[in-house]
């Protein structure tokens, strides 16, 4: 449904101002494993996940989830 990914897009727009951390992508508050609930990314979309596997025929795409370690390293793993 467009409209209730316009209002959530919105609402995260909102979280986002929100956020008192600096330059939160390198926070430690985001170390560890995140799974993906949201896309409205179009790649994602059309591709059906990041590598295009989804879209092949008897393939379908499961979840994405993200490790971020204390390092700076990061794993993306697609099923």
């Amino acid at each position: 449904d467009p409209q209730a990914v316009e209002k959530l897009v919105g609402l995260l727009e909102e979280l986002e101002e929100c956020n008192a951390i600096e330059n939160p992508a390198r926070s430690g508050n985001l170390w560890g494993k995140w799974r993906l609930l949201f896309t409205n990314s179009p790649p994602m979309l059309k591709n059906k996940g990041v590598t295009g596997l989804g879209s092949l025929p008897f393939v379908g795409f499961e979840e994405l989830t993200q490790e971020f370690q204390s390092d700076g390293t990061a794993e993306t793993v697609e099923v």
